[in-house]
């Protein structure tokens, strides 16, 4: 978040209740509502024991929530900080860490790093934690102390990111919890530029270089010499966070300034990196995306002033808004008010989500998926694709041209019968039908017939096709054996008859044009459009 701090309150009261539906949902609904004075940051989630707990930052302090039961939040703890507008946590183990960015009253010192035992929350007395500053040796020599940052992460590893430190550039610099999670080890840092966000997966870095407006790839392998494989602008350039998919084979990223995009990324060649779709919110295209996370092939992504966003991923050439709950309803476009963190891995399902002025949401989400289809246009006596064919929704908004390789897609919420109108230069147009489904992706080609192709026209003029009910038969005195193949119109084959010298028998169900293809022993063949009457 990079604005000008927020006017302050340092009230301390808080009060407990469920909010009023949002105006604004989609397929969510809000289960319990904490809200706090003075402002809210981010949030992360932990649980253990059968007990869920929020982690939320205030301006100065971090408050720990017990969610277990989402309709009646409970603040557990309030540990104190210096003031700042920035506070990001991630846990490990049992413990919690957490980091602040600038501090907003020059005459308090700032905090460094906090951490707390998760283990020690609600027993009587202090809840066990402290504050770290610990000096950093700097490539050319001497030490600095980590006094702020404005993110953290800690991977599958146990091995700590701590993002924007005040120390170097404010690249990177990585620490071991695995000796001892109550005493950090550093390790290194990577310090070629600013990043203010990352995440990482097994030796690999996906930083967010917000000023270089691109996400950098960072081989972590060799923690004390970090070295950046690849980068890759994001559509708005101010690279904000990323997140990747569960497989390695995406990432997804936001860009943190009015009407940007959340862009998702094709990363299995990191010489190659493609972007494969891009998606805004629908409430306001013209609202501030913040943070996104991947969950069971979803992005939850908080959006300042139009909350929480849920968007199917699990195709994500084709991302799909399937749910969404504002939970700041009275402001609009754009500006830095409202939802700031979305935190969706609760094993209850449950999504916290911390908004800057309403302060914590428990929000239910009902996971939904999309209806997808993937069609390809062709030839329907060929099977070639017909590149650049034209393809429209009667009576809707899509319309797309196929690609080089006839291929086009299309997806939305809910199931639909989709009319399509398809053409191509040099082909008949043709209207098809097709059903979409949630949960499924359809595959299926569209056939166009090539202009001037009618009744009676075959590859071989000595040959005829006679259609009585459904039988058909070669006219033409052909006395030698030949195999049959009944396709639709899209190619799809319908029947086949090996070699025979009897009629071919249409199945009963048969109605319609279709493309009969015969070839004879002698190596004579036809292709004829065929009408199967009722």
């Amino acid at each position: 978040m990079n604005h000008p701090p927020f006017l302050l309150s340092f009230a301390l009261a808080f009060s407990a209740a469920v909010g009023a539906q949002s105006t604004d949902s989609l397929n969510c609904s809000a289960l319990g509502h904490l809200d706090y004075t003075p402002e809210a940051s981010d949030v992360w989630g932990y649980a253990a024991d059968g007990k869920e707990y929020a982690l939320i930052g205030l301006r100065s302090a971090l408050s720990i929530v017990e969610v277990t039961d989402p309709t009646n939040p409970i603040e557990k703890e309030r540990i104190p900080g210096a003031p700042s507008v920035w506070r990001d946590m991630k846990t490990w183990q049992h413990y919690a860490y957490t980091t602040h960015d600038l501090v907003s009253n020059p005459s308090v010192p700032a905090s460094g790093l906090l951490l707390v035992d998760m283990d020690s929350v609600g027993l009587p007395g202090v809840v066990r934690h402290k504050y770290i500053r610990p000096g950093i040796p700097l490539p050319g020599g001497g030490f600095d102390t980590l006094n702020t940052a404005h993110n953290l992460y800690i991977d599958e590893n146990g091995i700590c990111y701590i993002f924007g430190a005040n120390v170097g550039n404010g690249g990177a610099l990585i620490f071991d919890l695995n000796p001892d999670p109550w005493n950090p080890v550093y390790l290194g840092m990577f310090d070629q530029y600013y990043l203010h966000d990352g995440v990482v997966r097994g030796d690999t870095l996906w930083g967010s270089a917000v000023f270089n407006g691109f996400l950098s790839v960072i081989d972590v392998t060799n923690k004390a010499q970090p070295q950046v494989w690849a980068t890759q602008f994001t559509p708005n350039q101010f690279t904000h966070n990323a997140w990747m998919s569960d497989d390695n084979r995406y990432v997804f990223t936001t860009d943190e300034v009015s009407a940007a995009f959340v862009g998702a990324y094709d990363v299995t060649d990191l010489q190659n990196i493609t972007e494969v779709d891009r998606i805004k919110t629908s409430t306001d295209p013209s609202t501030i995306p913040h943070n996104v996370h991947y969950f069971d092939d979803y992005l939850v992504t908080s959006y300042y002033t139009a909350g929480v966003q849920i968007v199917d991923a699990s195709q994500p050439d084709m991302l799909v808004e399937v749910g969404r709950y504002d939970t700041s309803p009275q402001f609009s476009g754009t500006g830095f008010n409202g939802a700031w963190g979305a935190y969706p891995w609760l094993p209850s399902g449950h999504i916290l989500v911390s908004d800057i002025q309403t302060g914590l949401w428990i929000v239910d989400a009902d996971y939904r998926r999309a209806s997808f289809l993937r069609g390809r246009v062709v030839d329907s006596l060929s099977g070639q694709p017909l590149a650049f064919a034209q393809i429209e929704e009667l009576g809707g908004l899509f319309m797309s041209t196929a690609g080089v390789d006839g291929r086009f897609k299309y997806a939305q919420l809910d199931s639909v019968d989709l009319v399509l109108a398809l053409s191509a230069p040099g082909y008949i147009s043709d209207t098809a039908y097709v059903r979409i489904v949630n949960g499924v992706v359809r595959m299926r080609d569209f056939g166009l017939l090539p202009e001037g192709f009618g009744l009676g026209e075959s590859a071989a003029s000595a040959l005829r096709l006679r259609v009585s009910g459904h039988e058909v038969s070669l006219d033409g005195g052909v006395e030698e054996r030949a195999d049959w193949m009944l396709t639709d119109l899209s190619g799809r084959l319908v029947a086949r008859q090996g070699a025979t010298l009897d009629p071919f028998a249409l199945p009963l169900n048969c109605r319609g044009a279709f493309v009969c293809t015969v070839q004879t022993a002698s190596g004579r063949a036809l292709r004829q459009l065929i009408w199967v009457r009722p």
